[in-house]
């Protein structure tokens, strides 16, 4: 009786996005087509070229409950890898290298789950994106991994520094969820929680979505525990489909003092983390007036600030979202009360010059970084040696295709080198 107890009160502890994964094909709602060419490749891996499968598009359409819920199905057992736990290209190859050779312990089929392969990136320095396409090309098993890239690869250029491993691979697109498809979950997870809501508030929490099932399920459970007034709830959350200016995303930072409508206030800015931590930094001293809340503000600005340098040294993008929940709803729960002066926010053009001037110098410190491990100089002495490698590279394409070889360089470095 305690057991039954244990577990029920765990399982009211688990997110509704976890509580309510798809287990089976039959559960995963409105990727038809996407579905059956990920299980098409994975039930006849080996008697086809690729050897890996990319899932690409926006969050929350289905991507890894797909993956998961196809494997189920087939009796396939899943190995899963985030890409941005990985620091370089030995913690790849020591991993999902071995997992792609060894058979599994319970004489299982098994599938490979790379997910967020797009966070990889920050290895990009020492062979992370090479030694996955090596891994590929060698597996005995299926890779699956997901990006969040949105568009079609060919329509738009991604990321060149991807090129090696979407060569391998059958590219998957998983696109934006229909509003119909979210209200389906929206009601069937309401009438198992009991909550008591009309079907128009579930459309409207649908259409908010704009296709992200995730969002949509948070947004429920939110719901459910601020069910008061869930017009004015439902307003709040605003639409996902807009692309928002800076400023107005700032006045769900500055404006509230309810942390759930902070959180959300970058969801739809065309803004990087980087430039959204200048923009909230930059206008901190033109909405919070009283000493102590300027204080805080500031206090839990310098915290982000020290997960940004965890980020550049350890090369760990999850905290990202540390970072986001701390510049919105951190700064947002800082004051005492909201002020009622107008919202009279400006880009942090001191700041952007800054920035734009180190962007320019990305390439040269990454290619200096390379040169430096390579040659056991500092990052000082090879930046000094750039110009010679660049002559090189103009001058003679052979030598210059072992040097980019051996130096691991992207298409963007070789580019650069090249100009």
């Amino acid at each position: 009786m305690q057991e039954k107890r244990a577990d029920k009160l765990k399982n009211e502890n688990v997110p509704w996005t976890k509580k309510y994964f798809p287990k089976r094909i039959s559960e995963v709602c409105g990727q038809d087509d996407a579905l059956k060419a990920l299980s098409n490749f994975i039930s006849k891996f080996g008697r086809g070229k690729a050897r890996a499968a990319i899932l690409y598009g926006p969050s929350g359409t289905g991507k890894t409950a797909a993956v998961y819920a196809i494997a189920a199905d087939l009796g396939f057992e899943v190995l899963e890898v985030n890409a941005s736990d990985f620091r370089g290209s030995d913690e790849i190859r020591a991993v999902v290298g071995n997992a792609s050779r060894q058979a599994s312990l319970f004489g299982r089929q098994k599938l490979i789950f790379v997910d967020e392969v797009d966070g990889i990136a920050g290895s990009e320095d020492r062979g992370g994106i090479q030694a996955l396409a090596k891994v590929i090309a060698e597996t005995r098993f299926p890779i699956v991994m997901t990006a969040g890239f949105k568009q079609d690869p060919k329509e738009v250029h991604w990321d060149s520094k991807f090129t090696s491993i979407k060569k391998g691979a059958v590219l998957i697109r998983f696109g934006k969820l229909e509003t119909e498809s979210i209200y389906r979950i929206l009601s069937k997870i309401s009438k198992r929680e009991g909550i008591k809501v009309s079907d128009d508030s579930l459309r409207k929490l649908a259409r908010h979505a704009w296709g992200d099932a995730r969002a949509a399920i948070n947004d429920l459970e939110t719901f459910a525990l601020d069910s008061k007034n869930p017009d004015e709830f439902i307003d709040a959350l605003g639409e996902r489909n807009k692309e928002e200016p800076m400023a107005s995303a700032l006045v769900k930072v500055f404006k509230t003092v309810n942390p759930k409508i902070a959180a959300s206030a970058f969801n739809n800015v065309a803004e990087d983390p980087d430039m959204q931590f200048l923009w909230v930094e930059e206008n901190i001293p033109r909405e919070y007036r009283d000493s102590l809340d300027l204080y805080r503000a500031y206090d839990e600005l310098s915290r982000a600030d020290v997960f940004r340098g965890r980020i550049k040294n350890r090369q760990y993008w999850g905290y990202l979202r540390t970072i986001e929940l701390m510049i919105t709803a951190g700064i947002a729960i800082a004051k005492d009360r909201k002020y009622d002066s107008p919202a009279d926010y400006r880009e942090p053009k001191r700041l952007l010059e800054i920035w734009i001037t180190n962007a320019k110098y990305i390439k040269r410190k990454s290619i200096a970084h390379k040169f430096a491990k390579k040659t056991h100089c500092s990052s000082a002495e090879a930046t000094q040696l750039l110009p010679y490698l660049k002559v090189i590279f103009k001058k003679n394409k052979k030598q210059a295709g072992l040097i980019a070889e051996t130096l691991e360089l992207d298409d963007e470095e070789v580019e650069w080198l090249e100009k």
